[in-house]
Formats: structure tokens, C-alpha cells, sequence
């Protein structure tokens, strides 16, 4: 594994599922060692800067897990290239962040995936107001994730 490999999470807005995956990943390399070999971030294709959403919040503090002062920031080309995974948090998520960089040249970006390999959209709790069903499916691809990197 690059050293340390960067991962970035994708959404539209950067208050709620970006957030929330940036946040349940940290906890989830903390416990198992390796949160000095991935460092993680989160990004929005239309951030302005804002909080992370009250709901969010309260879904993490929910599941015990920790989290800072979070502001929204907006996915550029910069994101792009330092990271070396973009997990984006649905498929509209994909084009849009591939249009803003001009394609996905470095084959980085993808979905989350489950235990038999196969990619899923998380759905924006924003508009379904689930919360609780964002932060399981986001549980799941970081646990997926965590999975793929122990073995690099």
C-alpha cells in the first residue's frame, strides 16, 4: 500500500453521507491499526462550506462515533489527484465528479462495494430522511473497504 494511501468520499453536498463515511472510516482504521497508513477525507460537488447536517451528527453520536467540527468542502481536480481511491456515494455522484476533472483518467472513482463485490448507491438521507439506512449502508462499503485495504 502507497504510504499513506488517501481516500476521499463523494457526495453532492458534503453535509450528510460524505461526512458520515469520512467519520465512520477514521473510527474503523483507528480500531483496527491502521489509521497511520490511510489518511480520509470528504468532499461535496456543490459544497458551500456549511456543517455537517444536524441529523448526521446525531446519527454518529448514535453509533458512538467520534467526530469533529466538519465544514463542507467543494471536490476539485486538487482532490483528485491526491487521492488515490474516490469513493463517490451514488451514481450521479460519478459523472459529476468526472465531468469537473474531465474524466476519470486514473480509473480512482467507484461506489462503495458489498461482501460479494458489488457496487452500491447509498441514498441522500437529505432527501429520503433516513438517516439510520444511510449510515447502515455506509457501515457496510467502509467495512468493505476496510476489508480490501488490510490486504494491500
Amino acid at each position: 500500500m502507497i504510504n499513506p494511501y488517501r481516500i476521499i468520499f463523494v457526495c453532492l453536498g458534503n453535509t450528510c453521507r460524505s461526512p458520515m463515511a469520512e467519520y465512520i472510516m477514521r473510527h474503523l482504521l483507528k480500531t483496527a491499526g491502521l489509521a497511520d497508513k490511510v489518511r480520509v477525507s470528504s468532499a461535496g460537488c456543490k459544497a458551500e462550506g456549511k456543517p455537517m447536517s444536524r441529523d448526521a451528527r446525531k446519527e454518529l453520536e448514535r453509533n458512538k462515533i467520534p467526530f469533529d467540527n466538519h465544514r463542507s468542502k467543494l471536490f476539485t481536480a486538487q482532490s483528485y489527484q491526491q487521492a488515490n481511491c474516490v469513493i463517490a456515494l451514488d451514481n450521479g455522484v460519478i459523472g459529476k465528479v468526472s465531468r469537473k476533472i474531465g474524466g476519470d483518467t486514473e480509473k480512482k472513482i467507484r461506489l462503495f462495494t458489498d461482501a460479494e463485490g458489488n457496487s452500491f448507491s447509498v441514498a441522500n438521507p437529505f432527501n429520503t430522511h433516513n438517516y439510520s439506512k444511510a449510515y447502515s449502508e455506509i457501515y457496510l462499503g467502509c467495512s468493505e473497504l476496510l476489508k480490501e485495504l488490510a490486504t494491500k
